[in-house]
């Protein structure tokens, strides 16, 4: 089975920050990232099979940079999370006058 990153999955140049996201989800330093590893990104956990085009069970650096190009280019790559150095998102700053009677 090949899923929808399958065009892309030869591309194998990541940027510093997707090196860094990938090795830090490569927990045993094996140059791949398999399904457990993986709960560390809630989106490339959740789209799995389909970043998983050589249907081995595991990421390779070529996958996970083909995963992030299509993550960017759908707009899901909200740059927030374990692996990008922010825990959250930013938080909406509130006017003193929300939440009150207006």
């Amino acid at each position: 089975m090949t899923g929808q990153y399958g065009p892309n999955r030869g591309m194998a140049n990541l940027s510093p920050r997707q090196d860094r996201m990938f090795n830090n989800l490569d927990k045993n330093n094996n140059g791949t990232i398999d399904r457990q590893e993986a709960q560390g990104n809630p989106s490339l956990s959740r789209h799995f099979d389909a970043a998983d085009t050589y249907g081995n069970q595991a990421i390779t650096p070529s996958e996970f940079a083909a995963f992030e190009a299509h993550e960017q280019e759908s707009g899901n790559n909200q740059g927030y999370g374990p692996m990008s150095g922010q825990s959250e998102p930013p938080r909406e700053q509130q006017s003193p006058t929300s939440g009150g009677n207006q």
